[in-house]
């Protein structure tokens, strides 16, 4: 992924756009993540993803002020990515293992339902490339990941998937 745009608010949201077909789990299709503001920010070797905690903000135009409530209130780095190249006004990273995360809480939501104790596996989950669009304002990533379940997989899990079919 090739950044250029530091220390400027953007967008972020996740979605999920295949469901697992069982209501009650709360993984339906279409499902919003909570849309964050986040920021990319260069610090030598890597680029660090920052939610911006917009609970606190100073209203001033008095830089001293700004900079006291950005530094009294907590700030999430959501992923640190790792520069692999430059060309002084851009910075090429790999965000494969990012775009490949849980970032909607799958897995969480899986456990709380008590439907199994899922965790990603990477080696079966990949970029959906048809999906994966670059635009002049935006850019969305769509993958498809695969999860494995470490025990029992809950009846509603089995009711619904293919490998409860076994």
């Amino acid at each position: 992924m090739l950044l250029s745009r530091f220390n400027e608010e953007l967008l972020y949201q996740v979605s999920l756009p295949a469901g697992v077909g069982s209501n009650p789990i709360g993984l339906d299709r279409g499902l919003l993540g909570q849309t964050q503001i986040v920021t990319f920010e260069r610090i030598g070797p890597k680029v660090l993803m920052t939610a911006t905690n917009t609970r606190f903000r100073a209203l001033s135009n008095d830089d001293a002020e700004r900079r006291a409530v950005a530094d009294s209130f907590a700030r999430s780095v959501l992923w640190s990515f790792k520069v692999e190249a430059s060309d002084g006004t851009s910075v090429l990273v790999d965000a494969t293992d990012f775009f490949l995360s849980d970032q909607q809480g799958v897995t969480r939501s899986l456990r709380n339902t008590q439907q199994g104790n899922y965790s990603l596996d990477k080696n079966r989950s990949a970029i959906y490339l048809p999906r994966t669009k670059v635009f002049p304002r935006n850019t969305e990533v769509e993958a498809v990941p695969d999860l494995s379940d470490g025990g029992e997989a809950g009846r509603r899990v089995l009711g619904v998937t293919t490998f409860g079919r076994r």
